[in-house]
């Protein structure tokens, strides 16, 4: 994809390579500021060349390309996928979660995944469904740990998923910094609150994603 950080994640064999540059730290910056509301754990806050500031450069490097320079059809829905899911995973490594769960937390929750809809809604009007929404949706009860949730819960897992497919397609369509903190953030409230169990966000977001890029890239052939 041409970015510049190396981000390790066994969801997808692709590494996302990026050289911060000057030009490129203001998402890099946001999306400290944004972790450091959560409690951004020290060892995450270096601006150099690996962690969450050099893969917010990389995202800006990516979302700065020129219209001719970008790519299309399935190739940037897969690029889509794996820079989304990555931060996703990233800025879920690097928070800490407050120290015992509020009463409100799975409604605290859903008000932040409403709020990042509603960012998308306002920014983008009406998205079409990104590829393979309606199966991945009915896949999610197989995703381990999805039978343990109480009905609170496995709501708020149905909310979460579908913000992340609602950003894949935003993405795809105008891809945009904004949308990108808007959603990290309700996904941040929700590791915060451990508004769900421990983990559960990272495995529905590889499993999903697993299923996503083998859709597309078979579409593709």
């Amino acid at each position: 994809m041409g970015l510049g950080v190396t981000v390790d994640d066994d969801s997808s064999s692709e590494q996302v390579r990026a050289s911060p540059d000057r030009e490129a730290q203001p998402l890099g910056e946001a999306f400290l500021s944004l972790c450091n509301r959560f409690g951004l754990q020290p060892w995450a806050t270096a601006r150099d060349g690996h962690g969450l500031w050099a893969f917010g450069a990389a995202l800006t490097s990516w979302l700065q390309q020129p219209e001719s320079e970008r790519s299309t059809g399935s190739e940037l829905q897969l690029e889509s996928i794996r820079l989304v899911t990555t931060l996703l995973i990233i800025v879920g490594a690097v928070i800490r979660p407050a120290s015992g769960r509020p009463t409100s937390a799975c409604k605290q929750a859903l008000d932040a995944v409403a709020a990042a809809r509603r960012t998308i809604a306002s920014q983008m009007g009406p998205v079409a469904s990104f590829p393979g929404t309606a199966r991945v949706m009915e896949r999610l009860v197989r995703v381990r740990g999805w039978r343990k949730l109480t009905v609170a819960e496995q709501t708020l897992a149905e909310a979460l998923l579908d913000l992340y497919l609602e950003t894949l397609a935003a993405t795809i369509k105008e891809a945009g910094a904004e949308i990108l903190l808007a959603t990290s953030e309700a996904w941040l409230t929700i590791l915060h609150t451990q508004a769900l169990p421990v983990g559960f966000d990272e495995r529905l977001l590889r499993a999903t994603s697993w299923y996503l890029d083998s859709y597309v890239s078979s579409r593709a052939r």
